[in-house]
């Protein structure tokens, strides 16, 4: 098993995957719907998405909000 830490917004990545894994980062992620494309294109036939990210908090996790553009899903 890889663990690759790849920033998919930057970075164009065409190789796929039995898993992809995001982990605390999609209150980062200004364009939800289109990472979301992205997962499933990096993604091999029965692969898997897993996705864990803040319940909706109001802005309280980050002490400074530069960067968040979600405050909770």
């Amino acid at each position: 098993m890889d663990i690759l830490e790849i920033d998919l917004e930057s970075t164009d990545f065409t190789d796929t995957f039995d898993g992809v894994i995001s982990s605390m980062t999609m209150h980062h992620v200004k364009g939800i719907g289109a990472m979301f494309v992205k997962f499933h294109s990096l993604q091999n036939n029965g692969g898997i998405i897993v996705i864990s990210d803040l319940d909706k908090e109001g802005g309280r996790f980050h002490t400074e909000d530069s960067g968040v553009y979600h405050f909770g899903f």
